[in-house]
């Protein structure tokens, strides 16, 4: 089965969130969807249902532009991580 990764910063509220859910729910039964958030889920809770494997990276939104170098950093040495792990 072909695999399917959705990357979204979270699952929270929006257009973009909605349909990433919708997405996943509709391509289940087809592929094995992963899906990854960037941010902690205990301030952004999934409000929108889904299918698949849900990941969080756990990070907390920046506050000053170095915290934004670190997450964006932190972003791609997970999903390195990530994708290697799933091959």
């Amino acid at each position: 089965m072909k695999k399917l990764l959705i990357i979204i910063p979270h699952l929270s509220s929006g257009g973009a969130e909605r349909s990433a859910a919708k997405l996943s729910e509709l391509l289940y039964d087809e592929f094995d969807i992963h899906i990854v958030t960037f941010f902690d889920e205990q301030i952004f809770k999934p409000s929108f249902s889904y299918k698949g494997k849900f990941t969080s990276i756990g990070q907390r939104p920046a506050r000053s532009f170095f915290d934004k170098i670190k997450n964006i950093a932190t972003r791609v040495a997970f999903l390195r991580k990530y994708k290697r792990e799933q091959t």
